[in-house]
């Protein structure tokens, strides 16, 4: 999902640094909001909607897949399994 070419990474970092720098929940939520909001523009589109909404849905699966997935998994180990 997030496997784009090298060369093209570090702009992308940077700007995801300055999100980071902004600790507020609603930060974060406005500056995702806005860019989905850029990428449709001005002339709505189907392909375009679906674009944007299928990308946040692999973004949340990934996160999910690489982050989340280790997390839970450790406190399992800690905390022993609800089963």
């Amino acid at each position: 999902m997030p496997y784009i070419p090298e060369e093209r990474r570090p702009l992308l970092a940077r700007s995801a640094d300055v999100i980071h720098e902004h600790t507020e929940v609603g930060d974060f939520t406005y500056f995702i909001y806005r860019a989905g909001q850029r990428f449709l523009g001005r002339q709505m589109r189907f392909t375009r909607i679906a674009f944007v909404l299928g990308s946040f849905l692999c973004v949340i699966f990934e996160l999910y897949r690489r982050r989340v997935v280790p997390y839970e998994e450790r406190k399992r180990e800690e905390n022993g399994d609800v089963y």
